[in-house]
């Protein structure tokens, strides 16, 4: 027996991912009663890996990856395939009407070969298959997208212009299903949330008055000046001794205690900079997809007119707002606490 459908919701990052895969995951008892399984994936945070690993064929998993995964290339391949077999018997055992993976490790381009592949494995299982992806404007996702890999220890590559057009044209063009591109924003979204939105538009059926919710957000902020220290450490324009996990440990902590918090926001032009520079994915997704985000002037975008120091920005206080004394002054509790012993450190912790 087949499922009736097989959803893939590919992201993109940055658009609610990590709420909606934990929610889901946390109503997963709820919503296979109702007829959707949402299988929990190793390593069990609904961003699954090892299923692109095996279903899209994604074999270039990251050291990141490799050190939060645990497990070498060979281990990967075959937790990847075992992953898919479970998944596969699953379906059988449970015999659900629909099958809901999430992962933005999905939204990235793929071959026609690929997604051919992918297909025939769906179609094992499912007698149809959905993409579902949610996508962001291209100056919130630079900004977010800035968090998280300072958050992550990582240096900044340069943004592709064309990496929205890259990834869906193959999949528009090759994908025997339907795909639903959607626009993550406040005020297009039904009742405004994330999560709410997507269950009316992909699982319509769905009885939400059942489901346990938890945190409507679960990605929690740096202010500027905390992106400010960690850029400078990552750049090397500050030495920090006591290595990356107790600084973002310790900055995390003072970041709440210290007030007067700068909210992260690009400044004037960085915005329109960026815009321009990412011109080739917001006509394509106008022009072609019918994708108009409702704050963009789109008139005013002009390819050709492009700050190349803000796309290689050599401090956050380049393109956002830093209180420098705040800044000082965070830094000066950082350096203190983390230079006490572990013990002390622990015990302040949870003081």
């Amino acid at each position: 027996m087949k499922l009736d459908e097989f959803l893939l919701h590919i992201g993109h990052g940055k658009t609610g991912t990590t709420t909606l895969q934990r929610t889901l995951l946390r109503a997963h008892h709820e919503l296979k009663q109702q007829g959707v399984y949402c299988p929990s994936i190793f390593p069990h945070d609904g961003n699954s890996v090892l299923l692109g690993y095996h279903l899209f064929l994604h074999t270039d998993v990251s050291s990141d990856q490799l050190n939060w995964l645990k497990q070498d290339y060979p281990e990967i391949a075959n937790t990847a395939q075992k992953a898919w077999a479970k998944l596969c018997q699953d379906v059988t055992d449970i015999q659900p009407d629909k099958v809901l993976v999430s992962s933005e490790q999905f939204f990235r381009p793929m071959t026609s070969t690929v997604i051919q592949s992918a297909q025939q494995k769906l179609g094992k299982v499912a007698r149809s298959s959905r993409i579902i992806a949610y996508l962001c404007t291209p100056d919130t996702l630079f900004l977010s997208g800035t968090q998280e890999m300072l958050k992550h220890n990582t240096h900044l590559g340069m943004p592709s212009r064309s990496y929205v057009r890259d990834t869906m044209q193959p999949l528009i063009n090759h994908w025997d299903g339907p795909i639903d591109l959607n626009i993550y924003d406040k005020s297009t979204m039904n009742d405004g949330d994330s999560f709410v939105d997507f269950m009316s538009k992909c699982l319509p059926d769905v009885d939400l008055d059942r489901l346990p919710r938890g945190e409507s957000s679960l990605n929690v902020s740096l202010s500027a000046e905390a992106m400010a220290i960690l850029h400078d450490t990552i750049t090397g324009r500050m030495v920090w001794r006591h290595g990356p996990k107790t600084l973002r440990s310790e900055l995390r902590r003072a970041d709440k205690r210290i007030e007067s918090k700068t909210r992260p926001r690009l400044r004037p032009g960085v915005s329109e900079t960026i815009l321009n520079w990412k011109a080739p994915d917001l006509f394509w997704l106008r022009d072609d997809q019918g994708i108009v985000f409702p704050r963009i002037d789109y008139a005013a975008i002009d390819p050709n007119e492009v700050d190349g120091s803000i796309l290689h920005f050599g401090r956050i206080e380049d393109i956002c707002e830093v209180n420098a004394e705040r800044k000082t002054a965070l830094l000066a509790r950082v350096i203190r606490r983390a230079s006490l012993p572990p013990t002390i450190r622990r015990w302040l912790a949870k003081h």
